[in-house]
């Protein structure tokens, strides 16, 4: 009885060795399953920003080569690009922290930022040229067609030309100032407008003569 007593007690140790070992074979796998996945976002993540960090590089290049062009707005642009060095610095730092969803955030941060980036890198040197050459010069035309039909005694005060010449001239300054600033689809819209009203402006004084 004794050494039954004695077996059945040890085949109950086995049992439950066995089920421990079995519950730790589950743990371990359940373990090795989310280091997995971790590594694999975190791979996953390393590609993602190394592929921003590269078109961020490009960018740098592009906007130094066009610091004559982006003008006034080259200032802006240097913070801009400051300010998606810092992201990309917050991010190392919340992978560092192995915290993957801050660090997924922050990467959407500076994708957002890069593209705004190349937006205006891309856009504020074709402002600058309607701001700084077409407009101007469309100004120019409507002031020497207004002079030339008044010297030669045509009437055309209803056209309010002085008055057009004015307002836009003021539009065009707040328009460098926007472009200056980044603000580029409503300076390209405020640029658009100017330039249909001045050259419908050229249309009805040549009209008149």
């Amino acid at each position: 009885l004794l050494a039954y007593g004695k077996l059945k007690e040890a085949d109950d140790l086995f049992t439950k060795l066995e089920s421990l070992i079995e519950e730790s074979m589950e743990k371990t796998y359940l373990l090795d399953q989310k280091l997995e996945t971790l590594l694999e976002e975190e791979t996953q993540q390393r590609l993602q920003i190394n592929e921003q960090k590269n078109v961020f590089r490009d960018l740098k290049r592009q906007a130094k080569a066009s610091e004559i062009q982006l003008g006034e707005s080259y200032p802006l642009i240097q913070s801009d690009m400051q300010d998606i060095e810092h992201l990309f610095s917050n991010f190392e730092e919340w992978m560092y922290a192995s915290n993957f969803q801050k660090a997924a955030e922050v990467s959407e941060q500076a994708k957002a930022s890069i593209e705004l980036l190349e937006a205006k890198i891309n856009a504020i040197p074709k402002l600058y040229e309607r701001a700084k050459g077409y407009i101007p010069e469309l100004l120019d035309e409507v002031s020497r067609l207004y002079q030339g039909v008044k010297q030669e005694g045509v009437f055309v005060e209803h056209l309010e030309v002085p008055r057009n010449i004015g307002i836009l001239s003021e539009v065009l300054k707040e328009d460098l100032l926007h472009i200056a600033q980044g603000h580029i689809d409503k300076s390209a819209e405020s640029l658009t407008e100017s330039e249909k009203r001045l050259e419908q402006l050229v249309l009805e004084i040549q009209k008149e003569a």
